[in-house]
């Protein structure tokens, strides 16, 4: 059986202000879980904006915790899939599922 690692962090940079942490994976039909922490600054909400496979992904940031659920995308299980997650520099969201479950195989 083949198992597949979904999210791999592979970059962290600073870009207009703003911190872009980019991931890559495998979708395996399960959701990414991120933590969505407070500024303490500016008295919002952490990410600015999530980028997934190129298109902006419509959701209320304004939550310490997110879910992207790749369904509603119509993300294929087996695709590759890119998130680009644009936050503020004063903190950092933290990937809480890592997804790496295998996919579920029906009989």
């Amino acid at each position: 059986m083949k198992y597949s690692v979904i999210i791999l962090l592979l970059i962290s940079s600073t870009l207009h202000g703003q911190n872009k942490m980019e991931l890559a994976g495998t979708n395996t039909g399960e959701n990414l879980y991120v933590q969505n922490p407070y500024t303490d600054s500016l008295g919002h909400f952490c990410i600015d904006s999530i980028i997934i496979n190129g298109s902006f992904y419509k959701t209320d940031l304004n939550s310490s915790a997110l879910q992207l659920d790749f369904k509603r995308l119509n993300i294929p299980l087996g695709e590759t899939v890119t998130i680009v997650i644009y936050h503020d520099e004063s903190c950092r969201p933290r990937i809480l599922s890592a997804m790496t479950s295998p996919p579920r195989i029906s009989k």
